[in-house]
């Protein structure tokens, strides 16, 4: 059983790897948060690309950044993982290196709906920036059936990602990630990480 106030804070976990390229602007749409948002925990898969200090830069200025450092490349379920087992928040929210919240209040709105809907996972829909795809983007998006227009009126049903997504606590803790398994990119699919 649920009880009221429940959902309070959130933790947020993010997987990092060779991710110099996007990581700035994720880390800082998860800054510009508020309070609820109370610990933000990154771990460096074992990055080559200068992400660990983009990582420590942000860490420096807002102590909610936990920097984890994976000596070499753990693969994405050995450090979602590592990363879930050392959250404190009611919910954790786990955001792609490639991700960024529009919202600066995303994590408070979907706090309430997490409390409304306890045993659901809110997830965010995603939100092209055309002017700044390329043109094989958008063509490689259009193919794929990628972009879409949801009514605001209606809630869509979807699955999880895991790219931006909210879930209870007790949720994660209780189902970790398979090691066997990670997700493989753009397409989402599970394949077999047999190392």
């Amino acid at each position: 059983m649920e009880s009221e106030g429940l959902f309070r804070t959130a933790s947020a976990v993010v997987p990092v790897y060779n991710g110099s390229d996007t990581l700035a602007r994720c880390l800082d749409s998860l800054r510009r948060q508020g309070h609820a948002l109370k610990e933000i925990i990154v771990i460096d898969d074992g990055s080559r690309d200068g992400s660990l200090d983009l990582l420590r830069s942000f860490a420096e200025k807002d102590l909610r950044f936990i920097v984890i450092q994976h000596g070499q490349n753990q693969g994405l379920a050995r450090t979602l993982n590592d990363g879930i087992a050392r959250v404190t928040g009611d919910a954790v929210l786990i955001m792609q290196q490639d991700c960024e919240l529009a919202a600066d209040d995303w994590i408070d709105r979907a706090l309430v709906s997490l409390l409304a809907n306890p045993r659901a996972v809110v997830a965010g829909t995603p939100v092209y920036p055309f002017q700044e795809m390329n043109s094989v983007e958008v063509a490689f998006g259009l193919l794929r059936d990628t972009f879409f227009v949801a009514p605001v009126e209606v809630e869509r049903l979807a699955f999880s990602e895991f790219k931006c997504d909210l879930l209870p606590r007790s949720v994660l803790k209780a189902i970790p990630f398979d090691s066997r398994f990670r997700i493989s990119g753009e397409d989402q699919a599970l394949s077999i990480d047999i190392a």
